[in-house]
């Protein structure tokens, strides 16, 4: 009689198992994803510096425009950037060692920068501009809020 509850598929347990694991491993991949890049503003972080808050305070569809607008211009400047590591490395491997040659190609690259952000500036400005006073009031009310927002941990 005790031979009829032997256990006859030892295989079942270590699937039923891996199952599990597998599903446990996918609902953390889910709840760790909605954590980091989404999920209601009160659970995201607060922002890191002013410009993150200036963004984070604008309006979706103004955030919208901003990203097109950033993603216009962040093609050229990577593609200038890309194109001046070759230069970089050449002048670290240079001997005797050219520091004007590198100082130049890192102003250039600075200068790119500053480009980009100036035209982000501008645009984020265009727009305070073409706000009414209550607009104005309201964006500073939410870039408020978005900067005193508390980690998670506190």
């Amino acid at each position: 009689m005790a031979e009829q509850f032997k256990r006859k598929w030892p295989w079942m347990r270590i699937l039923l198992i891996t199952s599990l694991a597998v599903n446990l491993l996918f609902v953390g991949l889910i709840v760790g994803a909605a954590l980091r890049f989404g999920g209601p503003d009160s659970m995201r972080a607060p922002p890191r510096s002013l410009g993150s808050a200036l963004y984070r305070a604008l309006p979706d569809d103004v955030r919208q425009e901003m990203r097109q607008h950033s993603r216009s211009g962040h093609g050229t400047r990577r593609r200038g950037g890309f194109k001046d590591v070759g230069v970089i490395v050449t002048a670290l491997r240079a001997v005797p060692f050219d520091a004007e040659g590198l100082e130049s190609v890192m102003d250039r690259q600075l200068a790119q920068r500053e480009t980009f952000h100036r035209s982000i500036q501008d645009k984020w400005f265009d727009w305070i501009t073409s706000m009414s006073d209550e607009g104005r009031a309201t964006y500073a009310d939410r870039l408020e809020e978005v900067s005193q927002r508390k980690t998670h941990k506190n």
